[in-house]
């Protein structure tokens, strides 16, 4: 009798022991699965970041490197950096320096009204318009047929204390360059969704270039829809 129960009491000891072994192996395997699934969930979100930091729209890039914000006057002196102040404030409503005329809301009969008759008018077919210029005033603008004034340019004497390497350390790099059949030299800024900023240099290869002069663009106004002429960017 006594060898029975034994014999029980050890068949009824390994059974347990099994189901014991058995409940453990699960748990370990559920404890590997949750580690392996945190771990996709961080490379997941390490790949989405990584992604959406190159995701930027050319309407974006246009953005950052779009509109003048502060500008740099540490590499300028005052007087330099007052004149340069100036340009920047004045074009932000369509004018240059010492001039009240607009592009984009300007008309070249108020111009006339208040200066008299044009020294000259000349068609420029490149720059798609007409251009009045009026030298005691040392302002020339051009007009669409409209006689809407979409560019005025500034010949200003004040202009010659300016260099090139003066409005590229206040501006920054332009967004904007070419160099012309005269050998000239234009770089350009985007001031804001209205205007555009170009400044003249005669020589294209001085890198210290005296400014020539200088004009504030009103680019749509150079369209001509009835001819399908997309007009000028810059």
């Amino acid at each position: 009798m006594k060898k029975r129960i034994l014999i029980i009491t050890i068949i009824a000891t390994f059974i347990i022991s099994l189901t014991a072994c058995g409940y453990k192996k699960p748990s370990n395997d559920n404890k590997s699965n949750g580690s392996e699934s945190i771990d996709i969930d961080k490379d997941t979100s390490k790949d989405i970041s990584k992604d959406s930091s190159k995701d930027t729209s050319p309407k974006d890039r246009e953005s950052d490197n779009g509109n003048l914000g502060e500008s740099n006057t540490k590499n300028v002196d005052n007087y330099k950096g007052d004149l340069l102040n100036n340009i920047k404030n004045k074009a932000q409503s369509g004018m240059v320096i010492n001039s009240e005329f607009k592009a984009k809301d300007g008309v070249i009969d108020e111009v006339n009204n208040a200066y008299g008759k044009e020294d000259a008018s000349n068609y420029i077919a490149e720059a798609k318009g007409i251009y009045y210029t009026f030298e005691s005033k040392n302002l020339a603008f051009g007009c669409n047929k409209g006689a809407q004034i979409f560019e005025v340019r500034s010949f200003d004497k004040s202009l010659k204390d300016l260099n090139l390497q003066d409005i590229i350390s206040y501006f920054g790099e332009p967004q904007y360059e070419v160099i012309t059949d005269l050998n000239e030299r234009i770089i350009g800024y985007k001031v804001n969704d209205d205007f555009k900023l170009l400044f003249v240099f005669s020589d294209s290869k001085n890198e210290k270039a005296v400014l020539d002069h200088y004009s504030v663009l009103y680019p749509r106004g150079t369209v001509n829809s009835m001819a399908d002429d997309p007009g000028r960017e810059w």
